[in-house]
Protein backbone atom coordinates (compact mmCIF):
# COMPACT_ATOMS: atom_id res chain seq x y z
CA UNK A 1 0.00 0.00 0.00
CA UNK A 2 2.86 2.39 0.78
CA UNK A 3 4.24 1.85 -2.72
CA UNK A 4 0.86 2.75 -4.22
CA UNK A 5 0.11 5.78 -2.07
CA UNK A 6 3.70 6.97 -1.55
CA UNK A 7 2.80 7.32 2.12
CA UNK A 8 5.59 7.70 4.67
CA UNK A 9 5.93 6.44 8.21
CA UNK A 10 8.33 9.26 9.00
CA UNK A 11 7.24 12.54 10.57
CA UNK A 12 9.78 14.45 8.52
CA UNK A 13 8.53 16.68 5.72
CA UNK A 14 9.31 15.05 2.38
CA UNK A 15 10.42 16.78 -0.80
CA UNK A 16 7.06 16.01 -2.36
CA UNK A 17 5.27 17.74 0.52
CA UNK A 18 7.52 20.78 0.20
CA UNK A 19 6.83 21.00 -3.51
CA UNK A 20 3.08 20.67 -2.93
CA UNK A 21 3.20 23.43 -0.33
CA UNK A 22 4.69 25.72 -2.97
CA UNK A 23 1.87 24.78 -5.35
CA UNK A 24 -0.68 25.51 -2.60
CA UNK A 25 0.95 28.88 -1.94
CA UNK A 26 0.97 29.84 -5.62
CA UNK A 27 -2.66 28.77 -6.03
CA UNK A 28 -3.69 30.89 -3.03
CA UNK A 29 -1.83 33.92 -4.37
CA UNK A 30 -3.48 33.68 -7.78
CA UNK A 31 -7.02 32.96 -6.53
CA UNK A 32 -7.55 35.91 -4.18
CA UNK A 33 -9.82 38.52 -5.76
CA UNK A 34 -9.40 42.23 -5.07
CA UNK A 35 -12.91 43.67 -5.20
CA UNK A 36 -12.18 47.24 -4.09
CA UNK A 37 -9.09 49.35 -3.54
CA UNK A 38 -8.94 53.13 -3.27
CA UNK A 39 -5.15 53.06 -2.86
CA UNK A 40 -5.05 51.69 0.68
CA UNK A 41 -3.40 48.49 -0.56
CA UNK A 42 -0.69 47.44 -0.48
CA UNK A 43 -0.27 48.63 3.10
CA UNK A 44 2.67 51.03 3.58
CA UNK A 45 3.49 49.54 6.99
CA UNK A 46 3.74 46.13 8.64
CA UNK A 47 2.12 47.39 11.83
CA UNK A 48 -1.58 46.55 11.60
CA UNK A 49 -4.70 46.09 13.70
CA UNK A 50 -6.32 42.70 13.08
CA UNK A 51 -9.87 41.78 14.07
CA UNK A 52 -12.64 39.39 13.10
CA UNK A 53 -13.54 35.70 13.52
CA UNK A 54 -11.42 34.59 10.57
CA UNK A 55 -8.22 36.28 11.75
CA UNK A 56 -7.11 33.42 13.99
CA UNK A 57 -9.72 30.88 12.83
CA UNK A 58 -9.30 31.18 9.08
CA UNK A 59 -11.43 28.75 7.07
CA UNK A 60 -8.95 27.00 4.77
CA UNK A 61 -11.37 24.78 2.82
CA UNK A 62 -14.80 23.23 2.52
CA UNK A 63 -16.33 20.36 4.47
CA UNK A 64 -17.20 16.85 3.32
CA UNK A 65 -15.18 15.76 0.29
CA UNK A 66 -13.39 19.11 0.38
CA UNK A 67 -11.84 18.32 3.76
CA UNK A 68 -8.10 17.60 3.82
CA UNK A 69 -5.95 16.49 6.75
CA UNK A 70 -2.88 18.59 6.14
CA UNK A 71 0.16 18.88 8.39
CA UNK A 72 -0.51 22.53 9.14
CA UNK A 73 -2.92 25.16 7.91
CA UNK A 74 -1.59 28.71 8.16
CA UNK A 75 -4.16 31.21 9.45
CA UNK A 76 -4.15 34.88 8.54
CA UNK A 77 -2.71 35.73 11.97
CA UNK A 78 0.08 33.14 11.63
CA UNK A 79 0.86 34.13 8.07
CA UNK A 80 1.19 37.80 8.95
CA UNK A 81 3.49 37.09 11.89
CA UNK A 82 5.59 34.66 9.84
CA UNK A 83 6.10 37.45 7.30
CA UNK A 84 7.23 39.95 9.93
CA UNK A 85 4.01 41.90 10.54
CA UNK A 86 3.43 43.39 13.98
CA UNK A 87 -0.12 42.60 15.15
CA UNK A 88 -1.10 45.28 17.63
CA UNK A 89 -4.51 43.87 18.64
CA UNK A 90 -3.35 40.72 20.40
CA UNK A 91 -5.61 41.38 23.37
CA UNK A 92 -8.78 41.28 21.26
CA UNK A 93 -7.65 38.13 19.46
CA UNK A 94 -6.78 36.35 22.70
CA UNK A 95 -10.14 37.27 24.20
CA UNK A 96 -11.90 35.90 21.12
CA UNK A 97 -10.43 32.41 21.48
CA UNK A 98 -12.49 31.20 24.51
CA UNK A 99 -15.63 32.74 22.96
CA UNK A 100 -15.04 30.72 19.80
CA UNK A 101 -14.27 27.47 21.65
CA UNK A 102 -17.40 27.75 23.81
CA UNK A 103 -19.63 28.39 20.78
CA UNK A 104 -18.02 25.49 18.93
CA UNK A 105 -18.55 23.07 21.82
CA UNK A 106 -22.22 24.11 22.16
CA UNK A 107 -22.66 23.52 18.44
CA UNK A 108 -21.09 20.05 18.60
CA UNK A 109 -23.18 19.11 21.63
CA UNK A 110 -26.36 20.09 19.78
CA UNK A 111 -25.22 18.00 16.79
CA UNK A 112 -24.69 14.96 19.01
CA UNK A 113 -28.09 15.46 20.62
CA UNK A 114 -29.83 15.35 17.24
CA UNK A 115 -28.36 11.99 16.22
CA UNK A 116 -30.94 9.21 16.01
CA UNK A 117 -29.58 5.82 14.92
CA UNK A 118 -33.07 4.83 13.79
CA UNK A 119 -33.04 7.76 11.36
CA UNK A 120 -30.02 7.38 9.02
CA UNK A 121 -30.35 10.91 7.64
CA UNK A 122 -29.57 12.31 11.10
CA UNK A 123 -26.25 10.45 11.07
CA UNK A 124 -25.39 12.02 7.71
CA UNK A 125 -26.22 15.43 9.19
CA UNK A 126 -23.28 14.95 11.54
CA UNK A 127 -20.91 15.28 8.58
CA UNK A 128 -22.24 18.67 7.48
CA UNK A 129 -20.77 21.74 9.16
CA UNK A 130 -23.00 24.81 9.39
CA UNK A 131 -21.26 26.22 12.45
CA UNK A 132 -21.55 30.00 12.57
CA UNK A 133 -18.63 31.91 14.01
CA UNK A 134 -19.36 34.22 16.95
CA UNK A 135 -18.46 37.85 16.25
CA UNK A 136 -16.53 38.35 19.49
CA UNK A 137 -16.78 41.25 21.87
CA UNK A 138 -17.54 44.75 20.54
CA UNK A 139 -14.58 46.90 19.53
CA UNK A 140 -13.78 49.94 21.67
CA UNK A 141 -11.94 53.24 21.47
CA UNK A 142 -9.32 51.67 23.72
CA UNK A 143 -8.67 48.95 21.13
CA UNK A 144 -8.00 51.66 18.55
CA UNK A 145 -5.69 53.74 20.73
CA UNK A 146 -3.77 50.64 21.87
CA UNK A 147 -3.32 49.45 18.29
CA UNK A 148 -1.19 52.49 17.41
CA UNK A 149 -1.69 52.20 13.65
CA UNK A 150 -3.97 53.52 10.92
CA UNK A 151 -4.01 50.19 9.00
CA UNK A 152 -6.74 47.72 9.93
CA UNK A 153 -7.95 44.31 8.72
CA UNK A 154 -11.29 42.71 9.63
CA UNK A 155 -11.95 39.11 8.53
CA UNK A 156 -15.48 37.77 8.03
CA UNK A 157 -15.59 33.96 7.78
CA UNK A 158 -18.19 31.45 6.64
CA UNK A 159 -17.92 27.66 6.57
CA UNK A 160 -19.59 25.72 3.77
CA UNK A 161 -19.25 22.46 1.92
CA UNK A 162 -20.85 19.18 1.00
CA UNK A 163 -24.11 18.20 2.63
CA UNK A 164 -25.41 21.64 3.59
CA UNK A 165 -26.87 24.48 1.54
CA UNK A 166 -26.13 28.14 2.21
CA UNK A 167 -28.98 30.02 3.88
CA UNK A 168 -30.33 33.53 3.35
CA UNK A 169 -29.99 34.27 7.06
CA UNK A 170 -27.84 36.37 9.37
CA UNK A 171 -24.60 34.59 10.07
CA UNK A 172 -24.57 33.04 6.61
CA UNK A 173 -25.56 35.07 3.54
CA UNK A 174 -26.09 38.17 5.66
CA UNK A 175 -23.84 39.69 8.31
CA UNK A 176 -24.72 39.31 11.97
CA UNK A 177 -25.43 42.43 13.97
CA UNK A 178 -22.05 42.05 15.72
CA UNK A 179 -20.17 41.77 12.43
CA UNK A 180 -21.92 44.80 10.94
CA UNK A 181 -21.17 46.88 14.04
CA UNK A 182 -17.49 45.88 14.03
CA UNK A 183 -17.09 46.70 10.33
CA UNK A 184 -18.77 50.08 10.78
CA UNK A 185 -16.50 50.80 13.75
CA UNK A 186 -13.30 49.90 11.88
CA UNK A 187 -14.33 51.94 8.85
CA UNK A 188 -14.88 54.97 11.06
CA UNK A 189 -11.69 54.70 13.13
CA UNK A 190 -8.94 53.59 10.72
CA UNK A 191 -7.66 55.52 7.71
CA UNK A 192 -6.78 52.35 5.76
CA UNK A 193 -9.38 49.65 6.36
CA UNK A 194 -9.37 46.30 4.55
CA UNK A 195 -12.41 44.02 4.73
CA UNK A 196 -11.54 40.37 4.06
CA UNK A 197 -14.18 37.83 3.03
CA UNK A 198 -13.13 34.29 3.97
CA UNK A 199 -15.92 32.23 2.45
CA UNK A 200 -16.45 29.57 -0.20
CA UNK A 201 -18.95 31.75 -2.05
CA UNK A 202 -20.55 35.18 -2.05
CA UNK A 203 -21.96 37.14 0.87
CA UNK A 204 -24.49 39.95 0.89
CA UNK A 205 -22.53 43.20 0.51
CA UNK A 206 -25.51 45.52 0.35
CA UNK A 207 -24.17 47.22 3.46
CA UNK A 208 -21.36 48.81 1.43
CA UNK A 209 -23.59 51.72 0.44
CA UNK A 210 -24.45 52.36 4.09
CA UNK A 211 -20.94 52.12 5.59
CA UNK A 212 -18.44 54.65 4.26
CA UNK A 213 -14.73 54.21 4.90
CA UNK A 214 -14.22 50.63 3.65
CA UNK A 215 -11.11 51.35 1.60
CA UNK A 216 -10.43 47.88 0.25
CA UNK A 217 -12.20 44.52 -0.03
CA UNK A 218 -10.36 41.26 -0.65
CA UNK A 219 -12.21 38.03 -1.40
CA UNK A 220 -9.92 35.48 0.23
CA UNK A 221 -12.25 32.58 -0.59
CA UNK A 222 -11.09 29.32 1.05
CA UNK A 223 -7.33 29.70 0.50
CA UNK A 224 -5.94 26.29 1.49
CA UNK A 225 -3.14 25.43 3.87
CA UNK A 226 -0.80 28.24 2.70
CA UNK A 227 -3.51 30.91 2.66
CA UNK A 228 -2.09 32.92 5.55
CA UNK A 229 1.29 33.34 3.90
CA UNK A 230 -0.27 34.24 0.54
CA UNK A 231 -2.52 36.83 2.22
CA UNK A 232 0.44 38.48 3.94
CA UNK A 233 2.36 38.71 0.67
CA UNK A 234 -0.64 40.22 -1.12
CA UNK A 235 -1.31 43.01 1.37
CA UNK A 236 2.41 43.85 1.62
CA UNK A 237 2.67 44.24 -2.16
CA UNK A 238 5.09 41.36 -2.68
CA UNK A 239 2.34 39.69 -4.73
CA UNK A 240 -0.24 41.48 -6.85
CA UNK A 241 -3.74 39.98 -6.63
CA UNK A 242 -4.84 38.54 -9.97
CA UNK A 243 -7.85 36.35 -9.19
CA UNK A 244 -11.18 36.75 -10.98
CA UNK A 245 -14.67 35.98 -9.71
CA UNK A 246 -16.08 32.64 -10.84
CA UNK A 247 -19.60 33.85 -10.10
CA UNK A 248 -21.72 37.00 -10.22
CA UNK A 249 -22.13 38.87 -6.92
CA UNK A 250 -25.59 40.43 -6.77
CA UNK A 251 -26.58 43.70 -5.17
CA UNK A 252 -29.33 42.04 -3.14
CA UNK A 253 -30.63 38.52 -2.60
CA UNK A 254 -33.96 39.33 -4.28
CA UNK A 255 -32.08 39.76 -7.59
CA UNK A 256 -31.24 36.03 -7.75
CA UNK A 257 -33.66 34.31 -10.16
CA UNK A 258 -35.94 31.91 -8.28
CA UNK A 259 -33.89 32.57 -5.16
CA UNK A 260 -37.00 32.39 -2.99
CA UNK A 261 -37.77 28.85 -4.21
CA UNK A 262 -34.39 27.37 -3.40
CA UNK A 263 -33.72 24.45 -1.05
CA UNK A 264 -35.18 24.93 2.43
CA UNK A 265 -37.17 27.98 1.25
CA UNK A 266 -39.60 25.75 -0.67
CA UNK A 267 -39.67 23.08 2.01
CA UNK A 268 -38.38 20.29 -0.23
CA UNK A 269 -34.82 19.16 0.50
CA UNK A 270 -35.06 16.02 -1.63
CA UNK A 271 -35.86 17.57 -5.02
CA UNK A 272 -34.63 20.70 -6.70
CA UNK A 273 -36.18 22.04 -9.89
CA UNK A 274 -33.96 24.37 -11.89
CA UNK A 275 -36.12 26.79 -13.85
CA UNK A 276 -33.46 29.13 -15.20
CA UNK A 277 -32.89 27.12 -18.37
CA UNK A 278 -29.85 28.53 -20.16
CA UNK A 279 -30.06 31.78 -18.16
CA UNK A 280 -27.72 30.70 -15.38
CA UNK A 281 -25.41 33.20 -13.69
CA UNK A 282 -24.23 36.11 -15.80
CA UNK A 283 -26.45 35.03 -18.74
CA UNK A 284 -29.51 35.99 -16.71
CA UNK A 285 -28.22 39.29 -15.35
CA UNK A 286 -26.94 40.47 -18.72
CA UNK A 287 -30.04 39.39 -20.63
CA UNK A 288 -32.49 40.83 -18.09
CA UNK A 289 -30.38 44.00 -17.60
CA UNK A 290 -30.21 43.45 -13.84
CA UNK A 291 -27.44 45.59 -12.27
CA UNK A 292 -24.95 43.59 -10.23
CA UNK A 293 -22.41 44.49 -7.57
CA UNK A 294 -19.45 42.59 -9.04
CA UNK A 295 -19.84 40.80 -12.40
CA UNK A 296 -18.57 37.37 -13.36
CA UNK A 297 -14.84 37.59 -14.11
CA UNK A 298 -14.30 40.77 -12.06
CA UNK A 299 -11.02 41.30 -10.22
CA UNK A 300 -8.67 44.24 -9.66
CA UNK A 301 -4.89 44.44 -9.45
CA UNK A 302 -2.32 46.80 -7.95
CA UNK A 303 -1.51 48.30 -11.30
CA UNK A 304 -3.13 49.45 -14.51
CA UNK A 305 -2.32 48.22 -17.98
CA UNK A 306 -2.22 49.65 -21.45
CA UNK A 307 -1.75 47.94 -24.78
CA UNK A 308 -1.77 48.80 -28.47
CA UNK A 309 -1.94 47.07 -31.80
CA UNK A 310 -4.58 44.58 -30.67
CA UNK A 311 -5.98 42.50 -33.51
CA UNK A 312 -7.16 38.96 -34.03
CA UNK A 313 -7.59 36.47 -36.80
CA UNK A 314 -10.03 33.59 -36.82
CA UNK A 315 -9.92 30.83 -39.40
CA UNK A 316 -10.94 27.24 -39.93
CA UNK A 317 -9.00 24.34 -41.43
CA UNK A 318 -11.05 21.49 -42.78
CA UNK A 319 -8.43 18.78 -42.26
CA UNK A 320 -9.85 17.86 -38.86
CA UNK A 321 -13.03 18.32 -36.93
CA UNK A 322 -13.03 21.19 -34.40
CA UNK A 323 -10.03 22.86 -36.02
CA UNK A 324 -11.20 26.43 -35.58
CA UNK A 325 -8.38 28.73 -34.50
CA UNK A 326 -8.13 32.18 -32.98
CA UNK A 327 -4.85 34.11 -33.16
CA UNK A 328 -4.24 37.18 -31.01
CA UNK A 329 -1.75 39.90 -31.95
CA UNK A 330 -0.54 42.57 -29.52
CA UNK A 331 2.38 44.76 -30.48
CA UNK A 332 2.86 46.43 -27.10
CA UNK A 333 1.71 45.81 -23.54
CA UNK A 334 2.99 47.27 -20.30
CA UNK A 335 1.98 47.75 -16.70
CA UNK A 336 2.11 51.06 -14.90
CA UNK A 337 2.96 51.00 -11.19
CA UNK A 338 0.59 52.62 -8.67
CA UNK A 339 1.10 56.26 -7.88
CA UNK A 340 3.65 56.92 -5.15
CA UNK A 341 4.78 53.32 -4.62
CA UNK A 342 8.49 52.78 -3.95
CA UNK A 343 10.68 51.41 -6.73
CA UNK A 344 11.40 48.21 -4.81
CA UNK A 345 7.86 47.04 -5.51
CA UNK A 346 7.97 47.19 -9.28
CA UNK A 347 8.08 43.40 -9.69
CA UNK A 348 4.34 43.06 -9.66
CA UNK A 349 4.00 45.67 -12.42
CA UNK A 350 5.06 42.98 -14.89
CA UNK A 351 2.20 40.58 -14.11
CA UNK A 352 0.04 40.82 -17.21
CA UNK A 353 -2.55 38.22 -18.21
CA UNK A 354 -4.68 37.96 -21.31
CA UNK A 355 -8.13 36.38 -21.12
CA UNK A 356 -9.89 35.17 -24.25
CA UNK A 357 -13.49 34.05 -24.15
CA UNK A 358 -14.19 31.16 -26.51
CA UNK A 359 -17.63 29.63 -26.58
CA UNK A 360 -16.53 26.75 -24.40
CA UNK A 361 -13.26 27.89 -22.89
CA UNK A 362 -11.61 30.71 -21.04
CA UNK A 363 -7.86 30.74 -21.34
CA UNK A 364 -5.03 32.88 -20.06
CA UNK A 365 -1.46 33.55 -20.94
CA UNK A 366 1.44 33.17 -18.58
CA UNK A 367 2.93 36.24 -16.88
CA UNK A 368 4.95 38.60 -19.02
CA UNK A 369 8.54 38.59 -17.87
CA UNK A 370 9.10 42.32 -18.40
CA UNK A 371 6.84 45.36 -18.78
CA UNK A 372 6.55 46.13 -22.47
CA UNK A 373 7.40 42.59 -23.60
CA UNK A 374 5.74 42.05 -27.00
CA UNK A 375 3.19 39.33 -27.58
CA UNK A 376 3.30 38.24 -31.20
CA UNK A 377 1.04 35.21 -31.44
CA UNK A 378 -1.04 33.48 -28.81
CA UNK A 379 -3.64 30.86 -29.57
CA UNK A 380 -6.78 30.51 -27.48
CA UNK A 381 -7.23 27.19 -25.74
CA UNK A 382 -3.78 26.80 -24.20
CA UNK A 383 -1.69 28.73 -21.69
CA UNK A 384 1.40 28.40 -23.84
CA UNK A 385 4.77 30.13 -23.74
CA UNK A 386 4.84 33.59 -25.26
CA UNK A 387 6.99 33.95 -28.36
CA UNK A 388 9.70 36.40 -29.16
CA UNK A 389 8.71 38.99 -31.70
CA UNK A 390 8.61 37.50 -35.20
CA UNK A 391 8.75 33.86 -34.07
CA UNK A 392 6.16 31.28 -34.97
CA UNK A 393 4.86 28.46 -32.83
CA UNK A 394 5.76 24.85 -33.49
CA UNK A 395 2.67 23.78 -31.57
CA UNK A 396 -0.85 23.85 -32.93
CA UNK A 397 -3.68 24.23 -30.43
CA UNK A 398 -7.16 23.61 -31.75
CA UNK A 399 -9.81 24.56 -29.20
CA UNK A 400 -13.40 23.79 -30.21
CA UNK A 401 -15.29 27.05 -30.83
Amino acid sequence: MELLTKASRSGEMTRREQENLQVAYQAACESMVLLRNDGALPFPTKKIALYGPGASRTVKGGTGSGEVNERRSVTILEGLEDRGFEITTRRWLEEYEPVFLQAQEEYREEKRRQVNLLRPSSVMDMFSDDFRFPAGRPLTEEDVSDSGTDCCVYVVSRQSGEGGDRRAERGDWFLTGGEASAIRFCAAHYDKFLLVINSGSALDLGFLQDIPGINAILYLSQPGCEGGHAFADVISGLVSPSGKLADTWVRRYADIPFGQEYSYLNGDLKREYYKEGIYVGYRYYETANVPVLFPFGFGLSYTTFQYSGLSYQAYCEMKERHSNKLLIFISHAEGMKPEGRPAKKVEYDADVKIFVSCFKAMCKSRFLDHPGEPITVWEAGAAKALLDEGQKSDEEQEPPL
